[in-house]
């Protein structure tokens, strides 16, 4: 196993993967803690919709990586083992 040196950004992205929020609000989550200063994004978007469309991304992104290295279990898995 390796470390995968993860940012603030994605840290609290996996601190919300707890299988009850959708991609949508998982990606409202991180703009409301962007726009209240509890976390950075550098450069910030000018306007919310484009800095709701970069983190809609970088959630994208960081989703399928997390999923490539096995930080995530089915929905349907952990209903299975009564979580």
């Amino acid at each position: 196993h390796l470390p995968m040196g993860l940012d603030a950004f994605a840290m609290r992205l996996l601190t919300q993967l707890d299988g009850t929020h959708s991609r949508d609000e998982l990606a409202a989550i991180l703009v409301n803690d962007i726009v209240h200063g509890r976390l950075q994004l550098d450069p910030v978007p000018a306007d919310r919709t484009a800095l709701a469309a970069v983190v809609t991304e970088n959630c994208q992104r960081l989703l399928a990586t997390f999923a490539r290295h096995g930080l995530l279990q089915p929905v349907d898995e952990i209903s299975r083992l009564g979580k």
